[in-house]
């Protein structure tokens, strides 16, 4: 985005080749290799332990026809060898799929069949749909080598296959590519102080989206990964002590969740939490305004909708927040945001329209979905996502959602039309 909000950054400090996920990482593992990168419990993985380990997955992933391009399934529990795994994957040039076990086996069956992984990595006692599977805790990586493939991964490919919540019919598989991960981490770490300093609590399931915060933003940063155990994460008093026992300095949640651990945080000791980021529900003032004065921490209220890498909006809240709905924000680097009626033209300030946004943080479209891909991803000069986020803006203000009592806006019309009639605003904020 250009004009008062310059938005346009490199998507790296460097040679655009180099900026995928793994490379990335590879980059902190050899400037600090026992710098810690994941802690679980007791075990800690130093950032060149977590390196080795994913280096001889990769190469046992190559040897068993993992390929650039094609899809690996995760069907793993909540422990270090899925991140291991997740990084491995992205060495290869694949996408990885993550497959929570505990999903319906009927929901699992759908998501297998749909991805249509080359290969299938779970854990034995784990039931699956038939298909070419590898058992990662019984299988032996120590003979496999520790040093990297020789593999150049395009920054434009997929780096894994997030799957929507099918509440809406179907699950639907996001195709989230490399460069648009990389283009918000980078961004996450900047615009909000994340350090090799932090440590970053894993709390989500790695079936969601916003999961790629916990794993990805502290990779990049060559901060730690906290990873907390599925029981902990459940339990909102045991997840606060596990964050004081590690020194969790970096939080992420939903509002609902936020405001059900607001109490075990505010009585926690020698919590060294000092930013919280907010996304996935809309964020009450009266909670945002309780974090960010009785606990003296910095808020972030995040917005992206799936069909994107991670989020598209930030913005900060600070105290006196107010009671009006607060601001989803601005656009991430390199990413933007327009606010357009129902014939794609921009809306006058003040008035309400949809949120479309355009730029590298779109996702390449659904798997197998060409259809709904052309649909939702309109295509006229750019390619802008119809996020179906109903907000508003002001002059030189960030977007906010409306008003709740505004009167709802009169139906669309078929979308076929305005895929035809696609015009981006010319005039980005």
């Amino acid at each position: 985005m250009r004009g008062s909000d310059d938005t346009v950054r490199p998507v790296a400090e460097m040679n655009v080749s180099a900026a995928n996920l793994s490379a990335l990482v590879e980059a902190q593992a050899a400037g600090a290799p026992e710098r810690p990168g994941l802690v679980f419990e007791a075990t800690t993985l130093s950032y060149g332990e977590l390196e080795a380990r994913a280096n001889r997955l990769a190469h046992f992933l190559v040897e068993r026809g993992v390929e650039p391009g094609q899809r690996v399934a995760l069907a793993l529990p909540r422990r270090p060898e899925t991140v291991v795994a997740m990084l491995a994957v992205a060495k290869t040039g694949a996408a990885y799929v993550p497959v929570d076990p505990g999903y319906p086996a009927d929901r699992i069956a759908y998501m297998v069949e749909d991805s249509a992984p080359a290969l299938i990595l779970a854990d034995s006692g784990i039931t699956l749909p038939d298909g070419p599977r590898v058992d990662l805790d019984a299988t032996d990586l120590s003979g496999y080598p520790s040093t990297k493939l020789e593999l150049r991964v395009d920054p434009a490919s997929a780096a894994y296959v997030i799957y929507t919540s099918g509440s809406t019919g179907r699950p639907k598989g996001v195709v989230v590519p490399h460069a648009g991960v990389v283009n918000h981490m980078r961004w996450q770490a900047e615009q909000w102080d994340v350090t090799p300093d932090d440590v970053v609590l894993a709390r989500t399931a790695f079936s969601f989206d916003a999961s790629g915060s916990e794993v990805w933003l502290p990779l990049l940063a060559g901060a730690t990964i906290c990873l907390a155990p599925g029981d902990v994460t459940r339990d909102p008093e045991a997840l606060v002590a596990y964050a004081a026992e590690h020194g969790v300095t970096v939080a992420q949640f939903v509002p609902s969740l936020l405001a059900v651990t607001a109490d075990a945080i505010a009585r926690a000791e020698n919590l060294a939490l000092r930013l919280v980021f907010v996304a996935g529900e809309v964020l009450p003032p009266v909670l945002a305004e309780e974090v960010v004065s009785a606990w003296g921490v910095r808020l972030a209220h995040l917005y992206g909708p799936t069909e994107a890498s991670v989020d598209v909006t930030g913005y900060e809240c600070f105290p006196g927040c107010g009671k009006a709905p607060l601001p989803i924000g601005r656009p991430v680097w390199n990413t933007r945001a327009h606010v357009l009626d129902e014939n794609l033209r921009q809306v006058d300030l003040g008035v309400t329209g949809e949120l479309y946004v355009a730029g590298i943080q779109l996702a390449h479209g659904y798997l197998n979905r060409p259809g709904l891909s052309a649909e939702r991803f309109v295509a006229d000069q750019v390619k802008l996502l119809l996020t179906r986020q109903s907000v508003w803006r002001q002059a030189n203000e960030p977007v906010r959602r409306p008003v709740p009592s505004r009167p709802p806006r009169p139906p669309p019309p078929p979308r076929s039309s305005r895929s035809r009639r696609a015009r981006p605003c010319t005039t980005p904020w």
